[in-house]
């Protein structure tokens, strides 16, 4: 923004990255339906058979970037952080911009931000009564004979790990190393034992 003036074309900051993204990953949700299911073969094959169903019924949701709101098994596994990623990059002006002509404002919703993330992961999390072990073994111990912690383990996927809301405090952090090596220019940091 500072090499144009704060000028942005808008609609070219948002249709570069769609139009950059999309068709690869349309081709990847195509041969995931229909290259991978004659490849065939093993025990626990049956799970691709759940993957290559999601790719069917809600291919949409992953060309329009919602399918971590809209799936809770993902038509291409890690597909969900495409989803985020790009919901975060729509959203970015909403930061970025207070940032460029208010930095004292833009940093201080930035912050907020990140605290409002954490919150919501751990208002989620409790009001879930999602455990500390993440996993289920229910498949691999049929017969009940594991051991597993109180909570609702299985919903973590579906209620936290995949939802932008719990994922953006990565982002907002890299959003603040960026303006702050953009201040910092090509001038040397010089640092003391204590910041080694």
């Amino acid at each position: 923004m500072k090499a144009s003036d704060g000028k942005i074309s808008w609609i070219r900051f948002y249709l570069h990255r769609h139009f950059r993204l999309t068709p690869v990953l349309a081709m990847v949700i195509l041969i995931w339906m229909f290259i991978v299911p004659e490849m065939n073969q093993g025990p626990i094959w049956y799970h691709q058979e759940e993957f290559t169903r999601k790719c069917r019924h809600y291919y949409w949701s992953y060309i329009l970037y919602i399918n971590n709101f809209i799936s809770s098994v993902d038509c291409v596994p890690g597909t969900w952080y495409l989803a985020c990623d790009m919901q975060f990059y729509y959203l970015s002006p909403l930061l970025l911009i207070p940032l460029y002509k208010f930095p004292k404002i833009g940093l201080g919703a930035i912050t907020a931000t990140g605290i409002a993330s954490f919150i919501t992961t751990a208002a989620i999390v409790w009001k879930n009564n999602i455990g500390l072990e993440l996993h289920s073994f229910d498949d691999a111990f049929p017969d009940g004979n594991h051991t597993s912690s109180p909570g609702n383990n299985g919903d973590y996927f579906s209620v936290v790990y995949d939802k932008p809301y719990c994922r953006i405090s990565p982002y907002l952090l890299g959003m603040m190393l960026a303006y702050l090596m953009q201040r910092i220019g090509r001038r040397t940091l010089v640092l003391n034992s204590v910041t080694e």
